[in-house]
């Protein structure tokens, strides 16, 4: 029976805890192993990543977030996907379902039995397209609204930002939703109906997720995210989606006719929902990938080097370097400076710099404005 060690390794900033032994000896002798300290450097820190990823999504319940968000959006589907359908034939874009862009959606689902799917949702879509009008444009806007606020929720969990944004900001992030959700389609079929070369046409699927995972982890959270770390956490959760495809794909195939045995005409409803509770979870994973890359080199903020992980260990100097932002902002007459702006200018998480402030607080180092719900903390002296 192989027994799990717990250690804590501090190494760069990096804490690791509960490896099996297997992994601790390799992590081992990739530290000391001199002759080649850039390789070492390499698996070092991508080691520490991988391991804060898996600590993190388990300790943000990010499985429980996928359910969440899977319920949601088998919720929404239907008005979703009613509207949507309604504006595409309006324009001509689709007119049947040997449609191009219908045919583009097999490659968002399982390979197995992904033509079905496709066409099933296509037939249920067709029968809600009488009953649109005021009220199922209003439908549209509520359930986009409720999908809306459920990611950018769930997102902005997994950064650790509790903080609102302003009435302006959130309205122009849903009206950018609501406009991705219309018009992408219309602009996915134009650029589909245009790729002629067949390398472009197979590439094309994967582009697409690539960019709206990218989207995603660059627009949903409240702080702001660097454009590397979300690249790489798409690229990441994209190569990732398309994996899952296939193995999925596979073993629906093993298990088809056993799930239409029991579930009938409603197999593929439940294929369907494992698939999108799958997704999900693929890109919740992305996104902790985005939060750990942004947050896990050693940043040089204002005062110097920080050092600082995704699972919140920070140095002796990070924790003087967020009190010196907080006093330099209110000694250069900019009044305080809250929460949000002191984690972006140390390129530190929100989460870590909160707990930090607290403990100044506690200190009576700083306190916080009375009555701001924003969490501004002057110098108290």
């Amino acid at each position: 029976m192989t027994q799990k060690v717990d250690i804590v390794i501090r190494d760069e900033g990096y804490r690791r805890s509960t490896l099996p032994p297997f992994l601790t000896a390799l992590y081992i002798q990739i530290r000391q192993y001199k002759m080649f300290p850039s390789l070492r450097s390499f698996f070092t820190h991508f080691g520490g990543i991988s391991v804060n990823v898996l600590s993190q999504f388990k300790q943000h319940k990010c499985f429980h977030h996928a359910a969440s968000l899977a319920f949601s959006s088998l919720i929404g589907f239907v008005p979703l996907s009613a509207v949507t359908l309604y504006l595409l034939k309006t324009f001509g874009v689709v007119e049947n379902e040997e449609s191009p862009l219908i045919a583009t959606l097999n490659n968002f689902f399982p390979r197995y039995r992904a033509d079905e799917i496709v066409a099933g949702i296509s037939e249920f879509t067709n029968r809600n397209l009488t009953g649109l009008g005021i009220g199922g444009f209003l439908l549209f806007l509520v359930v986009s609204v409720i999908l809306f606020m459920s990611i950018e929720g769930h997102f902005n969990d997994i950064w650790g930002s509790h903080q609102r944004l302003p009435f302006v900001k959130a309205f122009q992030k849903y009206l950018l939703f609501c406009m991705l959700l219309l018009v992408g389609p219309l602009v996915i079929f134009f650029i589909f109906s245009g790729v002629n070369n067949r390398l472009l046409a197979n590439l094309f699927p994967w582009i697409l997720i690539y960019f709206f995972l990218f989207f995603m982890y660059i627009s949903l959270p409240n702080p702001t995210v660097h454009w590397k770390a979300a690249l790489i956490g798409a690229v990441i959760a994209g190569t990732l989606f398309q994996i899952a495809r296939i193995v999925f794909g596979n073993y629906f195939e093993l298990v088809w006719q056993n799930y239409k045995a029991v579930y009938g005409t409603l197999a593929l409803l439940v294929i369907l929902a494992i698939w999108i509770y799958v997704t999900w979870i693929v890109i919740l994973l992305g996104v902790e990938v985005t939060h750990s890359i942004q947050y896990s080199n050693y940043k040089k903020g204002l005062y110097g080097k920080i050092i600082n992980e995704s699972n919140d260990y920070i140095n002796d100097l990070g924790i003087i370097t967020l009190f010196l932002i907080v006093a330099a902002n209110f000694h250069e007459g900019k009044g305080a400076c809250s929460a949000a702006d002191a984690a972006a200018t140390a390129r530190v998480s929100e989460s870590l710099v909160h707990k930090i402030f607290n403990h100044f607080k506690a200190a009576k180092l700083i306190y916080e404005v009375e009555g701001d719900t924003k969490g501004i903390c002057p110098p108290a002296r």
